[in-house]
């Protein structure tokens, strides 16, 4: 990684944006992170401590000094393992609460 890819993520978390770096992965801070679930901050951040995001296992993520990092695709491949959709409700509540 060279000193240019290092301080592109350095600011991510600060900018509260997404980047995209040619021939690199993209990674997303905690707030973008959030906003492709629709829950809050605390909500990511908390999944990170206890190990569980709706009742699911949390998706990894990158820490690099005092950063959180989410791939992108890693988040986006969770989202396909552990959600369902539903035509009623009545469905969801037959479910054993392993999806969102």
């Amino acid at each position: 990684m060279n000193n240019t890819e290092k301080l592109l993520r350095a600011f991510i978390d600060a900018a509260g944006c997404e980047v995209s770096m040619k021939g690199t992965t993209q990674y997303w801070n905690t707030r973008t992170c959030a906003k492709s679930f629709d829950c809050s901050e605390y909500t990511i951040r908390h999944s990170r401590n206890n190990g569980t995001l709706f009742g699911c296992p949390s998706p990894e993520f990158i820490k690099i000094g005092n950063a959180v990092f989410y791939d992108k695709d890693t988040v986006e491949a969770w989202k396909a393992k552990y959600s369902k959709v539903f035509k009623t409700t009545k469905d969801s509540d037959s479910e054993d609460g392993d999806a969102l």
